[in-house]
């Protein structure tokens, strides 16, 4: 992140959780940069980025 910094870039995330569910990570993995909320993917949707996992990937994940 230091060269995307050295250049002038904004780092954030995006993330449909609530604050207090990334609050955790944010902690554990010292983040240094925005993770924003964003309540129903309503964002995510304008930028043409939300999707829905096909229900074996969501599996993957879940365990």
């Amino acid at each position: 992140m230091g060269q995307l910094n050295e250049l002038g870039a904004t780092i954030c995330a995006i993330t449909p959780q609530p604050p207090e569910a990334t609050k955790p990570l944010i902690e554990k993995h010292r983040v240094t940069f925005d993770i924003l909320s964003d309540h129903g993917n309503e964002y995510a949707a304008k930028l043409g980025l939300r999707f829905k996992l096909p229900d074996d990937l969501k599996q993957a994940y879940l365990g």
